[in-house]
């Protein structure tokens, strides 16, 4: 399937308005999950046919250059490059300058060592807003997301997730570097690598959904819902009418993070994570 309702989510083979579901009379370009490679030593990556890029997922145009054709690769790796390197092996080279210890922290905060929740790039800096835009209170947003699905959870009889800390620093994690790869230099990550870098460990495999309210013909989306919970209720609709939405509405799940976060053109990005 190549589009899909704006409102509802309904898949349609063609970009042929309105809804066969609820009558809407927009689709959007439907995101398509590239699986992952069985081979652990690999993986799928989308290539820039101009400059040569790898993006996580089929999202043109090119971060890089703007070019609008990505093609599938499966990415191999090496033993070498799949072995992280310990913090003994590399401070080893640094013990007999003398500075062993300035050597390692300064890998650290520059991200080359890997540490949960340290290091990595600076979300602070990615484009756009996060506390609010065009008068809305995004951490409203994100409270009213939080409080949509557990009212989902209970029409089903299944008990509320709680909300907030950590799990909510992993769909922000997740959410901003993907603002930050459409509008700057950032990279996007997987859900599971989120999880690693701030250190949630979840018992299960965790079910993340992620969405846009794209903005269009210089028009900011935000404009066109009259209050924050209009628009939490529609995202909660979106999110869980989605083929995979059930995973929201697992019973076996304890916690929801929500991240919402306006691009610089007014596009709304969107994840909730539930684990």
């Amino acid at each position: 399937m190549e589009w899909r309702c704006e409102w509802c989510g309904k898949p349609h083979e063609e970009n042929d308005p309105p809804c066969d579901e609820c009558g809407h009379g927009k689709f959007e370009e439907a995101v398509v999950q590239v699986p992952e490679t069985d081979d652990e030593n690999s993986m799928l990556v989308w290539v820039c046919e101009e400059c040569g890029r790898n993006h996580p997922k089929n999202s043109p145009p090119c971060s890089r250059c703007g070019h609008m054709q990505l093609r599938k690769e499966v990415q191999e790796f090496d033993e070498s490059e799949l072995r992280s390197a310990s913090y003994l092996d590399v401070g080893k080279e640094y013990v007999a300058a003398g500075v062993a210890l300035v050597a390692v922290v300064a890998l650290v905060a520059a991200g080359v060592i890997p540490v949960p929740g340290l290091g990595g790039p600076d979300l602070a800096d990615v484009p756009g807003d996060a506390e609010s835009a065009d008068g809305f209170d995004l951490t409203a947003v994100e409270s009213g997301i939080a409080d949509g699905i557990n009212e989902r959870r209970a029409e089903d009889g299944v008990g509320d997730l709680r909300s907030g800390g950590d799990l909510d620093a992993v769909a922000e994690r997740y959410n901003k570097l993907r603002v930050g790869q459409r509008y700057g230099d950032y990279e996007a990550e997987r859900p599971s690598e989120s999880y690693r870098q701030v250190g949630y460990d979840c018992s299960r495999e965790p079910v993340t959904q992620s969405g846009v309210i794209p903005a269009r013909n210089d028009e900011r989306p935000l404009e066109t819902y009259g209050s924050e919970d209009e628009l939490a209720a529609t995202v909660v609709m979106d999110f869980t009418m989605r083929s995979d939405g059930e995973g929201l509405l697992d019973a076996d799940r304890e916690a929801v993070g929500v991240d919402v976060h306006v691009a610089p053109d007014g596009a709304v990005y969107v994840t909730v994570t539930a684990c």
